[in-house]
Order: C-alpha cells, then sequence, then structure tokens
C-alpha cells in the first residue's frame, strides 16, 4: 500500500490513510449507507457526525503532542541508542548548575567567622534517650549463680539496673498474671534468662522458683513455655523506660510479644538477642541498632557503594547519594568522616537491620533535635535503591515517629530535596501534610536545593496516621486486635489505680483514726 513507504514521515503515512478512506466512500452519505446509517433520522446522523469529528480532533491533538514534546524522537533515539533519555531523578540532579564562584568563595569565608560544630562518633545524649533500656544481664548473670545468704546481693544486682525497671517489669507481669483463661504452674531457670524480677523471690536454691500465672487471651502459649508471653510482654513494657507514655508502652510490649513469640526460635533468637543487645529497637520486619564505627562502618558501606554483594546486583550509588551532602565515597574510612558517623550532640542516627537475615541495609538519621520547642526532624533512611518503599523502610520511620511522639515531642519534619521522587512518595506514606517549597533552602555540592518541607504532629499521629501505618506494616486484622486490647488494658490499668487510690484512703483513714484513738 502507498502508506506503507518507509520513506514518508508519519503525519505524511495519517494523510494518506486518510485519503485512501475519502477516495474509497466518496461522501459522508455513502459512508453512511456503507455501514447501514442512510435511513437514520437527522438528528441521530448529525450526533455521530459530531462524534466522529471530536474523536478525530482527539486523535489528532494527541499525535501534535507526540510530536511537539518530541515523544517520537526519543522512541526513535531509544530504538536507535538502546538507552532510554528520559532522565531520572538521579541524573537530573547531577545535571543541576552549580552556584557561581562569588557565592561559593563568599561562603568559605563568611563559614570561617564560626567555630567548626562538634562532632562526635561516640553515642549522644538523643540516641541514649531513645534506646531501649535494660538491665546489665552480664553483670547480674555473674552475681546470681553464685551463693547468697546475707540478702545483700540483692541490693549489688539493683545498681545494674535502670531507674524504675524493676517496678514496670513487676506491674506489667502481674497485669498478665491477672487475665483469665486457665491456671499453669510455670518453673523459671535463671541460666536460661540471666535476669527476672527481684520481687519474683528469684535468688532461692539452685536459682529456681515456682509460681502461678494465668493464660492470657491475646495469643497461644508457647508448649512447655507457659511463661514466654508474660516475660516477653513485661521485658518490651519495662524497655520503653519511665518517661514514653504508657499507651506508647502497652503498645510496644504488645508488639514485642507477637514478634518474640510467633515460635520456640523466634523466642530463643530473641532472649540471646535481648542478652547481647538489649537496648535496640525492635520490629517485626527491622531492627534498630545504635550507628556505631566498628559495627556498622564496613557493611553500610558495602550495601551503599554500588558494587554487587550476594544476591544484589550492581548499581549507580548516585541513586542513594546523589540528593545527600556527602558520598558516594571512595572508601568506608571517607565515610566515616562524613555526616553518616559524625553527630552533633543534637543529632541521633541508627543502622537499620533486617529482621530475618540480620544484615545492614541502610540507616536512618534524626537531626535538628529541638526539645524547647519539642519538634524533631528525621532524614529520610538511607538504603539502597531496590528496597525503596519495602516494608523495612516503612518500619524504621515508624519505629521512630511512634517513640518520639511517646517522649513528649509534638512535631516531626521531614525536608526532602524536591527533585526526589522516591523520597516524596515515602513521605506521603507515611501520612505526612506538604507544608511548601523552601526555594534555595540549601547549597548541596555546590548547587543550589529547593526543599519540600512535611510535617507530621502528634494530633495527626493519634488520631489516624498511626493506625494507618500500623495497619500498612502488621493487616487490618492486627490492627484491630492491638485497639481492643489497648482498651481491656486502659480499663484493666484504670481499675487499678482506683482501687490502690481507694486502698490509700482507707489507710489513711485508719491511721487518722488510731491517732484520734491514741490522743
Amino acid at each position: 500500500m502507498p502508506y506503507s513507504n518507509d520513506e514518508a514521515g508519519d503525519f505524511d503515512k495519517l494523510k494518506i490513510a486518510f485519503s485512501e478512506i475519502t477516495h474509497m466512500f466518496g461522501s459522508v452519505d455513502d459512508l453512511l449507507a456503507a455501514f447501514g446509517l442512510a435511513d437514520m433520522p437527522q438528528a441521530q446522523r448529525y450526533g455521530i457526525l459530531f462524534g466522529c469529528i471530536v474523536f478525530v480532533c482527539t486523535i489528532s491533538a494527541v499525535v501534535g503532542l507526540l510530536f511537539v514534546g518530541g515523544s517520537f524522537q526519543r522512541i526513535q533515539e531509544q530504538a536507535d541508542t538502546g538507552e532510554a533519555t528520559l532522565l531520572s531523578p538521579a541524573d537530573a540532579r547531577a545535571q543541576r548548575a552549580l552556584l557561581l564562584e562569588r557565592l561559593l568563595e563568599g561562603r568559605e569565608r563568611m563559614v570561617r567567622k564560626y567555630p567548626e560544630d562538634a562532632r562526635s562518633e561516640e553515642f549522644t545524649s538523643l540516641t541514649t534517650m531513645l534506646m531501649n533500656v535494660a538491665p546489665n544481664t552480664h553483670e547480674i548473670a555473674e552475681l546470681v549463680h553464685d551463693d547468697d545468704k546475707t540478702g545483700k546481693k540483692k541490693q549489688e544486682i539493683r545498681r545494674f539496673m535502670p531507674p524504675m525497671y524493676e517496678e514496670n517489669y513487676v506491674a506489667a507481669y502481674r497485669k498478665c498474671q491477672d487475665r483469665p483463661g486457665g491456671m499453669l504452674v510455670a518453673v523459671f531457670y535463671v541460666e536460661r534468662h540471666a535476669f527476672l524480677p527481684l520481687s519474683h523471690s528469684l535468688f532461692t536454691h539452685r536459682a529456681r522458683f515456682h509460681f502461678f500465672i494465668f493464660q492470657r487471651s491475646t495469643g497461644t502459649v508457647l508448649s512447655g513455655r507457659p511463661e514466654a508471653r508474660f516475660e516477653t510482654y513485661a521485658r518490651g513494657f519495662a524497655a520503653c523506660g519511665p518517661f514514653t507514655s504508657i499507651t506508647y508502652r502497652r503498645s510496644y510490649g504488645r508488639l514485642y510479644e507477637a514478634i518474640c513469640c510467633g515460635s520456640h526460635t523466634a523466642d530463643d533468637k530473641y532472649i540471646q538477642l535481648w542478652k547481647d543487645r538489649p537496648s535496640d529497637i525492635i520490629g517485626r520486619y527491622a531492627r534498630l541498632e545504635p550507628l556505631e564505627v566498628k559495627r556498622h562502618l564496613q557493611d553500610l558501606y558495602k550495601v551503599t557503594s554500588g558494587a554487587p554483594a550476594l544476591e544484589n546486583k550492581a548499581y549507580d550509588p548516585d541513586e542513594v547519594w546523589g540528593f545527600l551532602q556527602d558520598g558516594p565515597f571512595d572508601d568506608a574510612q571517607a565515610m566515616r568522616k562524613s555526616f553518616v558517623f559524625q553527630r552533633k550532640e543534637n543529632e541521633a542516627s541508627f543502622a537499620i537491620v533486617h529482621g530475618v537475615t540480620e544484615r545492614v541495609i541502610g540507616a536512618i538519621i534524626l537531626t535538628n533535635d529541638d526539645p524547647t520547642n519539642l519538634k524533631m526532624q528525621m532524614e529520610c533512611p538511607i538504603i539502597q535503591p531496590f528496597r525503596e518503599g519495602c516494608k523495612e523502610q516503612l518500619e524504621t520511620c515508624f519505629l521512630l515517629i511512634d517513640r518520639l511522639f511517646a517522649y513528649g515531642y509534638r512535631r516531626v519534619q521531614i525536608s526532602i530535596d524536591s527533585q526526589d521522587v522516591l523520597k516524596r512518595k515515602l513521605a506521603t506514606r507515611l501520612g505526612f501534610t506538604l507544608e511548601g517549597c523552601l526555594y534555595k533552602h540549601m547549597v548541596v555540592k555546590e548547587a543550589s536545593r529547593d526543599s519540600n518541607i512535611y510535617g507530621m504532629l502528634n494530633s495527626d499521629w493519634k488520631k489516624g496516621a498511626r493506625g494507618s501505618i500500623f495497619r500498612k506494616l502488621y493487616g487490618v486484622a492486627a490492627h484491630r486486635a492491638d485497639a481492643i486490647n489497648e482498651n481491656k488494658e486502659e480499663e484493666f490499668d484504670e481499675q487499678d489505680r482506683f482501687l490502690k487510690e481507694k486502698k490509700r484512703e482507707e489507710q489513711a483513714a485508719m491511721a487518722s483514726l488510731k491517732t484520734k484513738k491514741a490522743l
């Protein structure tokens, strides 16, 4: 056919095709007759006519936009070269125009007037505050295995426990005991757990003790380990520390219990992990470890350098570091000197460890801690490109945001490069609100950066954002069960508080009566 000629352009081919159609039918009436529509009422014929006109105009507009927008040209270039010409966000960032030399020189001159920010590889006070609290199990285990007939050892052991840890542990454990569901007898061995609360008269002959416990209705008791769920819940509850909200402690304790008591293997794993690394924040898919040079430097460099590792293919390291102030790095020591490991006092950083493979997959950093105004800035996780949007990344942010609000912060914000599409999607998935764009906000790698500011308020988190992420991570059924258990525990705690208050009033009345009788 004449319109199949390869030398003709696309537009010429369309003209030839339309000319063939008109030559075949001659007129609109002939066209309608060919389709059996000649006898239709005039109004319907005009309707069909205008419909055809709209269709032709739409097709023409689309084809015109394809020509004008260069889509056909890019398709042809991609066919010729085998490469797409549409730039990725990282490539677009790399081609961003650099600042003028006079501006860079002025910046260096003005920065020299101020002392350098004090940075350190040690844990900052913010990092220490956010870590889980736990007793020094190694020191306690050594004391437990020694004979103690004087009772002085209990006081020595208390020196290795954080403030209020024992009280919170015992309160959570007794709350589990008071749940109905059938009475069981449990035997605890110090050789397995390394530490149990002093209030349970741990230090008996051969380091064992017996007492009655009640099965909770929140999960299946592990066979042979009827006490496992009670210990795990109490351990998670007490690990949050005495300064977080009671609602958060209960929720974290339930989540920790569900993760640890899924099987005997999981129970063994997390008991050993609690002995070795009790300060880690535990999630179902990821675990947060305070970032340390000796423990995490080499692993973090390997997974973010772009080099192939294990089952992961090689990738462009600019996909990780293109929008950040440092990186990619030539070696691990260069990363060590960067912002990743050199922290200011108002910053904290954590390594993201995969929950199954136990491998480091990235890091997350908190900056600009402002306790005066109860606000914090969270940087998006530094993670491998193929893990963008994964549950490990989402849970990492969830665990930190939840803990920050539990400590009393009112606002958490994220500042994202306006060209970083993937991180903007993450902020949206987390439920953050886009509050605006700050033009020429920063100078990153000698180029100007516009920043999109996303914010999350404690009221928004409580009203729905937390529940939305919880459902994404753990499912609708888990969220419903968590809400039911929260209502039950809140009711139980309120009842317990009321009974204790009533008991104190009765004791005060009795003491007052005795005083009057004595007088």
